[in-house]
């Protein structure tokens, strides 16, 4: 009985054992299997963050790289062309890893890259690959190829190094991975480079390419300041120097943060990067290059814009065009850039590259060092229901200044309750302006006539509280004049 027993334990421990072991084995193959690489690097760009390129090189630094998650892609742009442009002979370094994120060191009789881009214009991509501690003796030579200068179409290439050209490059020590965009050239021709994906050592999956259309069509743009994210809008080396902030009235605040200790720079502008709300770059603006900012300031500011297309040379760009934002915190200056064909110079609409902005373009900092921007827009102007919800009135909208502004008069300013309204009766369109009474929230308030003729008028304010108000005339053609009106 005893011997019966002692064989059914060995028999159960037999048991159990094999079914510890064929658990362990299935365990082990299962952890073989997650953990396995073709050792192939694939970048998409479907992530928020990008880890594989390096970021603090020469060329790194100087580039802006920006990810669209919607469209899957990353565009590269030279973030200060004329500032501080890329120098000639610096490569974006990729660091390749596999799928499971180990560095990739061994692509033996693989040496290859996959590229799908598309460029704003005609550039010359060149690659390489290094090894070893990465000096001359240690790299491959350089494989190169054009790309055509065409946003409407991908162009998909791969550079494979055969035995007989890798030189120095020892693949089974693979370090990392170089491309130059324009090699031997300052910056890169049309400053935009969009990549749909990379792949090293081996192919990619085209069913990951970038779900978007391709399609370039004339693009309207709007910054409206409602969120943070928004104040990225001013780019550049000279915005690095400004202090940036959005308010609870959905504008930005732009100071120079240490006008004295590092000045924003006469003749340097702030750098816009017109975008799509889904990131995407907006290089088509053909019939719609004009400009719309509404804006208030301390001190009066000399407000000037200008487009840029191409690789942004002097000659591909308009004419600088200013218009003055009125120092009075208390309203806002609507300005419009209306560009005419001898304001364009060689600018091409069908080919954006940026807009610059600048900030009294003749001098340091800016007057007042108090500026607030509603909305920066290219295009179309944004509606009137979209303005900042804090209701301040326009001060002045420059198309539509009243030429007889300065024969109106007002008195007396400031006033306990009448007031005198004077113009000359053949100084009005049609002999006759409206009226429109505004408080200091933009809100307009009752008033015991809708308009005047030429000629004197007596205004009775006496049921207003103190305060700061703004009379508002309009003409039968729609110009107006604005004057501020403080009661007592």
């Amino acid at each position: 009985m005893q011997y019966y027993n002692l064989q059914k334990l060995l028999g159960l421990l037999f048991f159990l054992g094999f079914m510890v072991n064929d658990v362990s084995a299935s365990c082990s193959l299962t952890d073989n299997s997650d953990s396995e690489s073709d050792g192939v690097y694939r970048e998409y760009f479907q992530s928020e963050t990008l880890e594989n390129i390096a970021r603090t090189n020469t060329a790194g630094l100087r580039l802006n790289f920006q990810l669209n998650e919607e469209c899957q892609t990353l565009s590269l742009a030279v973030i200060d062309p004329a500032g501080d442009p890329l120098p000639p002979f610096n490569a974006v370094q990729v660091n390749p890893v596999d799928s499971v994120g180990n560095l990739i060191t061994d692509l033996t009789d693989r040496v290859s890259v996959t590229m799908r881009v598309r460029s704003a214009s005609a550039i010359n991509i060149s690659v390489l690959f290094r090894s070893g501690d990465g000096t001359m003796e240690n790299r491959t030579g350089r494989k190169a190829i054009d790309i055509p200068g065409s946003l409407d179409t991908w162009t998909e290439f791969t550079l494979a190094f055969g035995p007989d050209e890798l030189a120095g490059f020892n693949p089974a020590d693979t370090r990392d991975f170089w491309f130059y965009i324009d090699r031997g050239e300052e910056n890169f021709a049309g400053n935009f480079l969009d990549i749909d994906h990379i792949t090293i050592g081996g192919t990619p999956d085209t069913l990951q390419n970038s779900p978007c259309s391709l399609v370039s069509v004339p693009t309207n743009f709007s910054a409206q300041f409602i969120e943070a994210a928004e104040t990225s809008v001013l780019d550049g080396r000279e915005s690095e120097k400004l202090s940036l902030s959005i308010s609870d009235c959905e504008e930005i605040n732009v100071a120079v943060a240490d006008p004295s200790g590092n000045p924003h720079r006469a003749l340097r502008p702030i750098i816009i990067l017109p975008r799509e709300p889904n990131g995407t770059a907006i290089t088509n603006i053909d019939g719609q290059v004009e400009v719309f900012i509404r804006a208030r300031s301390a001190e009066d500011v000399p407000l000037g814009v200008l487009f840029r297309s191409g690789d942004g040379a002097a000659e591909n760009r308009t004419a600088t065009l200013t218009q003055i934002v009125t120092g009075d915190l208390n309203g806002w200056s609507n300005l419009t850039y209306t560009f005419a064909p001898d304001n364009l110079g060689g600018f091409d609409a069908e080919d954006l590259v940026d807009m610059w902005v600048y900030l009294d373009r003749e001098h340091d900092n800016f007057p007042g060092n108090e500026l607030y921007i509603d909305y920066i827009a290219i295009g179309r102007k944004p509606d009137f229901s979209e303005n900042s919800p804090c209701g301040l009135p326009d001060l002045m909208t420059n198309t539509r200044e009243a030429v007889w502004d300065s024969e109106l008069s007002i008195s007396p300013n400031p006033t306990s309750g009448e007031i005198t309204i004077s113009i000359p009766f053949q100084a009005l369109p049609g002999g006759t302006a409206n009226l429109r009474l505004l408080n200091s929230l933009g809100q307009q308030l009752p008033l015991p006539q809708a308009f005047i003729t030429g000629g004197t008028t007596q205004l009775q304010l006496g049921k207003y509280l103190p305060g700061t108000y703004y009379l508002l005339l309009t003409d039968r053609d729609g110009s107006q004049a604005l004057r501020k009106l403080i009661k007592y």
